[in-house]
């Protein structure tokens, strides 16, 4: 009784402390010391001091909360990058990690590093995942799940999944192991090791009950690909998918799913998705971060510096971390850094009248990665007056024969050779009916979307980190004093306002202007 006492205490304050007050959250950058371009993963160490981040070049660890950061492991080959780090709860000391050329251990808290998986073909080498089941060890590779039982020396490949397809994400609760691959969603009973699939892209197959539906037909829309798996901290078999097409969750150790409310959510983009209690998660993507609760759905932004999260992770005190490109950040709270003041975002604005606008920024930007709508302009204005010019035609042909003949002259029985026969002739031609359609039109399509995509990554990309920079200035000038909630939303207000004009030319504020 008191052993069941003590862990619902537990639970109330690990939901507690998950329960961050998110008007009021503010990531701040950590990591000092990761030198390389991708942080992939990350892995939080029971002592909460203790991180592991995995790059796409090795490990990092930091003892003091990401603050710094150190290499403790390289990765080699022509394959490299650290997918996943584990870190066994019954033996905290020991940290797997899945990577590109095999799966590797460390027993002394990341000193050290051995090879334990590493198989010859190169699809198995791949490791995407790893889970610990007491001495049993599962590793979800590209071609398949392996299994390491415990006091066996070599590795099984299970055939209960279907067959050579990659183990993506392997999870656990209190009964179950759970193993995600592109379509499917399988468990295993700790106890009786039987396989059983949970959830499938198929709708005929998946037992899903759908929120927010207008009728059955629309579960067809539902997922083609699963893109994450997590569990719920503080409730047991509580389980998250994030899909292509939705987010869906089942209380029921899998047995029966529901769905989540999430259109505006960019679900082909999603990248980690991480449950802090059962009614509030955080998913990453890269288009930006988002947090869910109490039913609605609302972008993070204040802090970062990218839109591509490729990571999310939370310790047992609450804090929660994130992994992007280069950086790590840790999640704070607002309130605590500094004091309320009124400040108005006119008047921040005002100090800066030397500085580049957003728009002139955005200029130099579409300007400096060639991106600009008129170099699409200019490529159609050509295509279309392609047509108007003709195609001009010049041949030369030379004689091969040798031409002899007889001197007709003093000397009549010399044999003489004649000169080289060379002809030449021009011709002019029109494709009228390429002033209907061009041929060229098509190529100008393609490239016009790719080049519309890209310009929309660097516009985005730099539209945040000027209202990022711009935010700290603010800072900065109130003496590290932070502005009311008033002066973030009126410059989220102007970073949103440039984003549309980025998208429309500056239409968007041209339209405000004239009301």
């Amino acid at each position: 009784m008191i052993h069941r006492v003590l862990i619902t205490v537990l639970l109330l304050l690990m939901e507690l402390n998950l329960g961050y007050s998110m008007n009021n959250a503010h990531w701040q950058k950590i990591g000092q010391g990761i030198f390389d371009s991708e942080i992939l993963c990350l892995a939080v160490h029971p002592d909460n001091k203790t991180i592991y981040a995995g790059t796409a070049e090795g490990i990092y660890k930091s003892l003091n909360q990401g603050k710094d950061f150190s290499s403790v492991f390289q990765t080699f080959g022509s394959d490299r990058g650290v997918n996943f780090l584990y870190i066994n709860p019954l033996e905290p000391n020991a940290v797997y990690a899945a990577t590109n050329s095999g799966l590797f251990l460390s027993k002394d808290h990341g000193e050290h590093w051995q090879g334990v998986f590493n198989p010859t073909e190169p699809r198995a080498r791949q490791c995407l995942s790893v889970a610990v089941n007491e001495q049993t060890i599962y590793v979800g590779t590209l071609d398949g799940l392996f299994i390491k039982e415990a006091n066996e020396s070599l590795w099984h490949k299970r055939k209960e999944l279907s067959s050579n397809v990659p183990v993506t994400f392997i999870t656990h609760d209190s009964q179950y192991f759970y193993f995600a691959t592109p379509t499917e969603l399988w468990r295993i009973d700790k106890l009786g090791q039987t396989y059983q699939k949970v959830f499938t892209m198929s709708s005929r197959e998946m037992n899903v009950v759908t929120e927010n539906t207008d009728s059955p037909d629309d579960i067809e829309m539902f997922a083609k690909q699963i893109k994450f798996v997590t569990m719920s901290p503080v409730q047991d078999g509580f389980l998250y998918l994030a899909t292509t097409k939705g987010i869906f969750y089942s209380d029921s150790h899998g047995d029966h799913w529901k769905s989540l409310a999430a259109d505006s959510l960019p679900f082909e983009e999603v990248t980690s998705l991480l449950a802090m209690n059962p009614t509030e998660i955080l998913v990453g993507t890269t288009k930006g971060l988002f947090h869910f609760a109490d039913g609605t759905w609302k972008q993070l932004y204040q802090g970062l510096t990218t839109n591509q999260v490729n990571y999310l992770a939370s310790d047992n005190e609450g804090n929660l971390y994130l992994a992007a490109d280069g950086e790590v950040f840790l999640m704070t709270d607002e309130e605590t850094l500094a004091n309320h003041v009124s400040v108005d975002y006119a008047d921040i604005e005002r100090k800066f009248v030397g500085e580049p606008t957003i728009g002139q920024t955005q200029a130099m930007a579409v300007d400096y990665a060639e991106v600009h709508p008129d170099k699409i302009k200019s490529w159609r204005r050509r295509a279309e007056r392609k047509a108007i010019f003709p195609t001009v035609s010049v041949g030369l042909d030379r004689s091969a024969s040798e031409f002899f003949h007889w001197d007709t002259g003093g000397n009549p029985d010399t044999l003489l050779k004649g000169k080289d026969f060379l002809e030449w002739d021009v011709s002019v031609s029109w494709n009228l009916g390429e002033l209907i359609w061009n041929n060229d039109q098509t190529s100008i399509d393609s490239r016009s979307k790719l080049m519309v995509e890209l310009r929309e990554d660097v516009l985005d990309q730099v539209t945040r980190l000027y209202f990022e920079r711009r935010r700290l200035q603010a800072q900065l000038l109130s003496a590290a004093e932070t502005a009311d909630p008033r002066f973030d939303q009126q410059m989220r207000v102007a970073e949103l306002t440039a984003l549309i004009d980025a998208f429309t030319g500056g239409e968007f504020s041209r339209q405000l202007r004239k009301q």
